[in-house]
């Protein structure tokens, strides 16, 4: 479940953890959204400990609160071209393609497969 959860985290939806756009959003601790601090806090350690390749960020949003807005360094290119170690923040542009809206699509199904009654908006 753990190697699944940092693709998971991107729907699932005292502060958020590192947040850096906190003047967008609601901020929430994971235990008041329903949702395991530990178990978090040892995803985010997972991933700066690089045992998950290539995570640029993991933002966590619950109950349309941000829980956890957290970024790592990383290898990163420009269309093929490599840009090198990239310490990425909110700020930073991500050469993304049409894959991104397959990725999420498919994620946001499987999120809802396990209760498609649920709300979207809960």
């Amino acid at each position: 479940m753990l190697a699944f959860l940092p693709m998971l985290a991107l729907l699932s939806a005292g502060t958020a953890v590192g947040a850096e756009s906190s003047d967008e959003w609601e901020l929430a601790s994971p235990a008041t959204v329903g949702l395991d601090p530990v178990l978090l806090q040892t995803l985010v350690q997972k991933i700066r400990a690089g045992e998950f390749e290539n995570i640029h960020s993991l933002l966590i949003v619950r109950s349309g609160k941000l829980v956890i807005e957290e970024y790592f360094k990383g290898a990163d290119d420009r269309r093929g071209e490599p840009l090198g170690t990239v310490e990425f923040s909110a700020w930073n542009l991500h050469d993304l393609r049409s894959i991104t809206k397959s990725v999420t699509s498919a994620l946001f199904g499987i999120a809802l497969a396990g209760d498609p009654n649920r709300l979207l908006l809960s």
